[in-house]
């Protein structure tokens, strides 16, 4: 059965305000936790992303040559719950820093596979670049067509081999790339939104670009004034 890439809420820990209070501790400044962040707070933060004050934003050599502080955005943390193919998790579980990731196994599990598919196949972008995809294929419905065919061919090997006993460690091997994995994130509030600023990017693989704009919200939900001001500045 085909399924979408899927990112869910499950728990956080911090605040807007503990990213302002960690920025504040080497001056023993710490404010009490609040929802509601004041302009200094929303300003502090910005500030933080940029390394520069809110005047000199528009001075983009003076941005350039500045500091930023990332450091405070790492004291917050965030769980997620994600479903992708396997080819777009072998992607993100590139970004290992200041992340914790626990996937299932399909050596302890069968059954119950599911596969994804884009909307339409690209063509395979002009000139001398070698990754990404370029417009959509003039034969993007056959090419979908042979794809999903393949897939769900290969899944069928999979359960056949199960039924006939064979190990799912072994049984696995014949799975395709797009079979879907379902896998719990933990990271701090820097990490996940590196993940999105990198993901996000117009190079990045479209299914990772789908991932990045479902995480985004997430992140805007529970930390809107510090996710807001690193994706803008950092």
């Amino acid at each position: 059965m085909q399924q979408d890439i899927l990112v869910e809420y499950i728990d956080h820990m911090g605040s807007d305000m503990r990213v302002c209070n960690m920025a504040r501790q080497s001056f023993g400044k710490l404010k009490e936790e609040s929802q509601e962040l004041s302009e200094g707070d929303v300003s502090l933060l910005e500030y933080l992303s940029t390394g520069v004050a809110k005047d000199d934003r528009t001075d983009y050599e003076k941005m350039y040559k500045a500091s930023t502080h990332w450091a405070p955005f790492a004291h917050v943390q965030m769980s997620i719950r994600v479903r992708v193919p396997v080819f777009l998790a072998r992607q993100l579980v590139k970004h290992q820093v200041g992340m914790v990731w626990s996937e299932e196994s399909r050596r302890y599990i069968s059954g119950g596979i599911h596969y994804w598919l884009p909307d339409a196949v690209h063509a395979k972008p002009e000139g001398s670049i070698k990754q990404g995809s370029g417009t959509i294929h003039e034969d993007s419905d056959c090419m979908l067509a042979m794809m999903k065919s393949q897939t769900e061919t290969s899944i069928a090997s999979y359960e056949y081999l199960l039924d006939r006993g064979v190990a799912p460690e072994e049984a696995r091997m014949v799975l395709p790339l797009n079979h879907m994995v379902n896998f719990s994130w933990t990271g701090s509030l820097v990490a996940l939104l590196r993940v999105v600023k990198q993901r996000q990017d117009s190079h990045a693989q479209l299914a990772a670009q789908e991932f990045a704009n479902k995480l985004k919200p997430i992140l805007l939900e529970h930390f809107p004034h510090a996710s807001q001001a690193y994706l803008k500045y950092m």
